[in-house]
């Protein structure tokens, strides 16, 4: 079965550049293209937000001509070197920005904590012990306020401070990641609940993004390479957090990874959904490749028999993402047919959890794109998602 080449392009350009075809710097906040023609410029995602270890990440620092620090503690408190300096590109009141970051801090309590916790003991580690540990963790700080402003923008697309949200929450989402980039160089030193607590939000974040600046009825300029990257993301973060799983657990990381034991079993629907899987990979897919299917078809049958259930879906459906194997990852990347099928199916899961407003319609978004990359051959063998997420029109 041949394979669709995988360019490894960016999906991270600004939107005026893709307009024009033209490559972005994805300088941010303006490339220099749009620097040089005297531009807005605008990006549909939240840039680039994978590492892998503190002594080689992968992180690109994101050049920002104005970052706001919103506590009284500056950079130099932390000792980090070369942390972004404060610059206002216009003049901005320390009072205006107490009161910005005063606001984000009463809206993540308030409602941003409640609306991410899935029980009462997440609840009051996000509502008391994040903000209590952000006093002293300026990266932390930032990821809380960049989640707030995110979910600010998001329960209020029609308001007219949408725009603003999403430039508040995109600045310090670049400070949170380039603050903790540097604190991680001296892992020793680094609060291991903190750097947990981060790298979650940043997960969280990389999902709200795109649909907060794409707004509700308007497109992703390419969800399933939007969330391809998300994958990437999702894994490097559980590799960083294994370590913090297993050898520094405390309390809070405790419960907040808690999931509690179910009695797995598939519906009749989805045994059905996946036998098919198991039936194509066995008749239509390269010796090369099976074993890899096989496996993740594997960890999809293990998924639906939780969820079928009644099983915590949420801690569920992300360790399906960290259990990946890499080969898979670089198959969807490559927008191989039968790994377009197989997540695909994964988009029914999403689409379940559309009542998170990180997640909302990420399901049905991508599933969309799906449904347009595979050809006639492929496109009948989603028919099952497609019918599952109401979006039974794309069949034919």
């Amino acid at each position: 079965m041949p394979r669709r080449k995988n360019t490894q392009n960016s999906h991270h350009g600004c939107l005026q550049c893709k307009r024009r075809g033209v490559k972005c710097d994805e300088r941010r906040p303006q490339c220099a293209k749009c620097k040089d023609r005297l531009e807005a410029c605008q990006y549909a995602s939240s840039g680039s937000w994978l590492w892998t270890a503190p002594a080689a990440a992968q992180h690109r620092p994101t050049q920002y001509s104005q970052v706001e620090f919103c506590s009284p503690l500056s950079p130099s408190d932390y000792n980090i070197t070369d942390a972004p300096r404060m610059i206002h590109t216009s003049p901005v009141s320390t009072g205006d920005t107490e009161d910005l970051c005063s606001r984000l801090l009463v809206h993540w309590k308030t409602t941003t904590a409640p609306s991410i916790s899935r029980n009462n003991s997440d609840l009051q580690i996000w509502q008391t012990v994040v903000p209590s540990e952000a006093k002293s963790n300026l990266c932390l700080q930032h990821g809380i306020f960049a989640v707030s402003a995110i979910h600010l923008a998001l329960i209020n697309p029609q308001d007219t401070g949408r725009v603003k949200w999403i430039k508040v929450a995109e600045q310090h989402q670049s400070t949170a990641i380039s603050l903790f980039t540097h604190t991680m160089e001296d892992r020793n030193n680094s609060p291991d609940l903190s750097n947990f607590l981060l790298s979650s939000l940043l997960v969280g974040f990389a999902f709200a993004f795109p649909l907060a600046v794409s707004g509700p009825s308007q497109e992703i300029s390419d969800p399933l390479g939007e969330i391809i990257q998300i994958i990437f993301l999702v894994k490097s973060t559980m590799k960083f957090s294994a370590p913090l799983l297993t050898d520094t657990m405390t309390d809070e990381m405790t419960l907040l990874t808690y999931v509690e034991e179910s009695n797995p079993s598939l519906s009749d629907s989805s045994r059905s959904a996946i036998s098919k899987l198991y039936e194509l990979n066995n008749t239509r897919i390269s010796k090369v490749d099976q074993n890899t299917f096989r496996l993740t078809v594997h960890l999809l049958e293990n998924l639906f028999a939780n969820l079928d259930s009644g099983a915590e879906p949420v801690s569920k459906a992300f360790m399906w993402i960290s259990e990946l194997d890499s080969q898979f990852s670089d198959l969807l990347d490559a927008r191989e047919p039968f790994a377009l099928v197989i997540f695909a199916h994964y988009c029914v899961v999403l689409h379940r959890l559309r009542w998170l407003w990180w997640i909302s319609s990420w399901g049905q978004r991508v599933l969309s794109v799906i449904g347009r990359e595979l050809d006639s051959e492929w496109k009948p063998l989603i028919a099952w998602s497609l019918q599952a997420t109401g979006l039974e029109g794309l069949a034919t």
